[in-house]
């Protein structure tokens, strides 16, 4: 039966595997494989997987969903606002609302006050 293992030589030093080759690089096997398989110069094996990290008012998020999530608004709005070049200073704005205040009582719109002053 033909083992598995494959010995690999990375910028001149030898390994046993790529198991133990990833394990050096500090990276998962299956990524390494990838970066071999798909003919990466040994150069850029070991670099690390591209992060999503983004910072809001000098605070560090993981990514940008969980930005959103701390700002409650849906991560479209989100993307939206950064697209469209606002200030971080108004990204967690609430989307508007159409509520209008007459009279002491609130209405959804202005469509649904005029319907009840009909």
């Amino acid at each position: 039966m033909k083992s598995r293992k494959k010995t690999i030589i990375y910028l001149g030093e030898l390994f046993d595997s790529v198991s133990l080759l990833a394990n050096y690089l500090g990276i998962n096997r299956r990524t390494l494989s990838q970066r071999i398989a798909y003919k990466w110069p040994q150069e850029r094996w070991g670099e690390k997987k591209r992060t999503y990290e983004i910072t809001y008012k000098g605070k560090v998020y993981e990514s940008i969903n969980i930005l959103a999530e701390e700002l409650d608004i849906p991560l479209s709005t989100l993307n939206g606002r950064r697209e469209q070049g606002w200030p971080q200073e108004r990204w967690g704005e609430k989307k508007r609302t159409y509520e209008v205040t007459y009279k002491g009582k609130v209405y959804e719109s202005i469509d649904i006050l005029a319907e009840e002053l009909d």
